[in-house]
């Protein structure tokens, strides 16, 4: 049993690599990206009219380049990113095998229900860690070298609640790919479960209890600490979420 967990393990990673590694490249791009447009915007923008209240949220931003970099990286590209890839696995991961007919034939193996989730789940979440890890900590090395120097420190620090974020969403997309069987319908509720998730970011009140807040690492920035609290909240929600899928998965119809 044992060796047939391997091979499902090694199906999976032949199967899926290629999808953080496509993440990974364009993280990387836009880590090699960030320094250029900080140093060419303002130029740009020095030759065009734009309204006052633009030129404000600019020149804040713009103001120094470790703002910029985390608010372009954390704050968007890296959560954006890692929300899609996650899902994307996540959803894969149950109902494209039951949509094309082989979820019969891989459980037929001598492997138990709890072990071919446990695999699978395993193997995109170390996949999506590396998609994370590693550009991140290409970035601070490619702003150096491109004349703007990060606290590499500081952005090693934003990536726990970014991973545990993302666990979080896998094991979403996960639940969804088994309770639906059309890998189509489970992405469309996940859209809207995604929606839902961010509601509470677009409110100051409530923005702490969104989950892409919390990957997108405003606390760690404003206070250069890792805000433990939340990642063992959103590591809870993974943890949560996961138990369902593997409850949801012993009890359905094939």
């Amino acid at each position: 049993m044992r060796r047939a967990v391997w091979a499902l393990v090694g199906k999976e990673l032949r199967d899926q690599w290629w999808k953080p590694a496509l993440g990974t490249f364009l993280l990387l791009l836009v880590a090699a990206v960030l320094p250029i447009t900080y140093t060419e915007l303002p130029r740009a923008l020095g030759q065009a009219e734009v309204p006052r209240f633009v030129q404000e949220w600019l020149a804040n931003l713009l103001g120094s380049y470790a703002t910029y970099a985390w608010t372009n990286w954390f704050g968007k590209n890296l959560y954006q990113l890692l929300t899609l890839f996650s899902l994307i696995l996540g959803i894969g991961a149950i109902a494209t095998e039951t949509s094309r007919g082989t979820l019969h034939f891989l459980l037929s193996q001598p492997l138990k229900r709890q072990q071919v989730l446990g695999a699978k789940y395993a193997v995109a979440a170390v996949l999506l860690s590396g998609m994370a890890v590693i550009p991140t900590l290409a970035l601070a090395p490619l702003s150096a070298a491109l004349g703007h120097p990060l606290e590499a420190a500081l952005v090693i620090k934003g990536l726990p609640a970014a991973i545990a974020g993302t666990l979080a969403l896998l094991s979403l997309g996960l639940l969804l790919s088994v309770l639906f069987d059309e890998a189509l319908k489970a992405a469309g509720v996940a859209a809207g479960a995604a929606f839902v998730l961010a509601l509470p970011g677009w409110f100051e009140r409530t923005r702490s209890l969104s989950i892409f807040w919390a990957m997108a690492g405003h606390r760690t920035f404003q206070t250069g600490a890792v805000p433990w609290p939340a990642v063992a909240a959103l590591l809870a929600l993974a943890s949560a979420l996961y138990l369902a899928a593997a409850w949801a998965l012993e009890r359905k119809q094939l």
